[in-house]
This record gives structure tokens, sequence and C-alpha cells, in this order.
């Protein structure tokens, strides 16, 4: 992806933790003077997506909209991506949940799923 493509972000902090109930995924980061912050929940009957920025909160992705997320549809995907409100960085950020999600159900280690999720966010985002 080139840096014309990526999000631009300062002090990006990144963190997943495996619980007995599921995953948890929380992203940090400073973007145009704003504080910005994803908590993603999933588990194996739902994903939960919010957003979290200038001291709002959205629901992003409702917990009742994915049937199954340890084998997301390609008909869901679609759905989710044509969400109001949801750009590309947050699509991106919702498939690394979907895989978080299974490395927690397949007894992943923790530290393997947070190298993922650091890698992947420091794909999409210009952080300097």
């Amino acid at each position: 992806m080139t840096n014309i493509n990526k999000l631009p972000g300062l002090n990006l902090s990144v963190d997943v933790t495996f619980m007995y109930t599921g995953a948890l995924i929380e992203i940090y980061f400073i973007k145009n003077e704003g504080q910005y912050s994803y908590k993603i929940q999933s588990n194996r009957n739902c994903i939960v997506m919010s957003r979290y920025a200038n001291n709002t909160h959205d629901v992003l992705v409702p917990a009742d909209l994915i049937l199954n997320p340890l084998e997301i549809s390609d008909e869901e995907l679609n759905l989710i991506s044509i969400l109001p409100g949801l750009d590309n960085f947050e699509m991106e950020i919702f498939k690394m949940s979907y895989m978080i999600t299974r490395m927690w159900h397949n007894d992943a280690h923790e530290q393997y799923a947070l190298d993922y999720a650091i890698a992947t966010v420091k794909d999409l985002m210009n952080i300097t």
C-alpha cells in the first residue's frame, strides 16, 4: 500500500487480549489533533466493533449483524462494507478482527495474534 492511501497517525498502540469468553482488540492513535480508539470484542457468537473519537462513541458493527464470526460469508462482508460511516481502514481492521477471532478459537498464542494485529495496522497507517 502506498503512503498516499495510508491513514496518518501518531502514537499507535495495539493490544490483543485472549480471554476465556473471547478476544478483545484495542487500537489507539492520534489523528488531526484528536484521539481515536477502536475496540473490537469477539467470541463464537458475535463480533462488535466500536469507535471512540473525540469523546463520541459509535458502534460501527453491531453484535447481531454476523451469524457466525468463525465463518463469515462473502455476503456478510459485502453487507458490512456498505455500512454507513465505515471507511476502508475500519473495514480492514474488521477483517483483521475476524482472523484474530479464528486464532482465539483455534487456541493460537496471544503474542502471535498481537504481532499479526500490529503488522496489519502498521501496514494500513502512516505512523510518524
